[in-house]
């Protein structure tokens, strides 16, 4: 699991490595019952609980290829911060989007054309999100159905072969406890190249076919959250480049 954005186990969150040769299905098994519904406290640094797949092309990456994530990452970071900087020196700026747009749209052009263009910065995720309406249980369950779906399932099938994406992962933050960038429990399925609309679509069809209990409101790129781009966020940056109706 030794990619840039997994978790690392046992550190910060708790996960499940299913390996490509064989599905260890009493492990998994006893494991999830451990693990599901997740009380993981992320104000303690336990935010997310993780099933994820070896496989796809950031786990090709050598040790030169990963410092050369690391490094766009890097310029990534100091692109924000120059905008950050440029925007505190607007008046009242929080009262003025267009200005902010004007230096944003540059910046997250640039950022975004690293991300797609860079193996290990594009990976992203349909992001499910517990409306205040809906059941607690029933979004665990939701979990847990997507989980077993990765493990041997439609979401399994998912795997790069001919023209289909590769889903990586998915995760879970915790119940008990919000999250410190977002009050409601959040599922993400992963996969990689996100800026990919046709590999997007296919996950999407994946999931309103063979799992519609909740729906999904978009995909975020996996380098957003590490460059702290969330809700609300300084840069007035949308956190989704993809939507629901842009799958039609």
């Amino acid at each position: 699991m030794n990619t840039l954005f997994h978790p690392i186990p046992s550190l910060y969150d708790t996960a499940f490595v299913l390996h490509e040769q064989g599905d260890p299905v009493q492990q998994y098994n006893q494991w999830i019952m451990e693990h599901a519904p997740p009380d993981v406290d992320p104000v303690a640094g336990l935010g997310w609980v993780w099933v994820l797949r070896e496989r796809g092309e950031q786990h090709e990456l050598d040790n030169a290829g990963r410092v050369a994530v690391l490094h766009h990452r890097a310029d990534c970071e100091a692109m924000l911060f120059a905008a950050g900087q440029e925007i505190a020196q607007i008046p009242d700026h929080e009262n003025h989007p267009e200005q902010i747009a004007a230096i944003m749209n540059p910046v997250m052009a640039a950022i975004q054309q690293l991300a797609a263009e860079n193996v290990g910065l594009r990976e992203g995720e349909w992001l499910f999100f517990l409306g205040d309406d809906e059941d607690p249980d029933e979004f665990v369950q939701f979990f847990i159905d997507l989980a077993e779906s990765l493990r041997a399932g439609p979401l399994q099938l998912l795997n790069g072969q001919g023209d289909l994406p590769v889903v990586t992962a998915v995760k879970i933050s915790g119940m008990l406890y919000p999250h410190p960038e977002h009050d409601n429990a959040c599922i993400a399925v992963l996969f990689e190249d996100c800026w990919n609309q046709d590999h997007a679509r296919e996950v999407f069809q994946a999931l309103q076919h063979d799992h519609p209990a909740f729906a999904p409101i978009g995909v975020k790129c996996r380098l957003y959250s590490s460059l702290g781009i969330y809700d609300d966020n300084v840069w007035n940056v949308p956190i989704c480049h993809f939507f629901p109706h842009d799958m039609d």
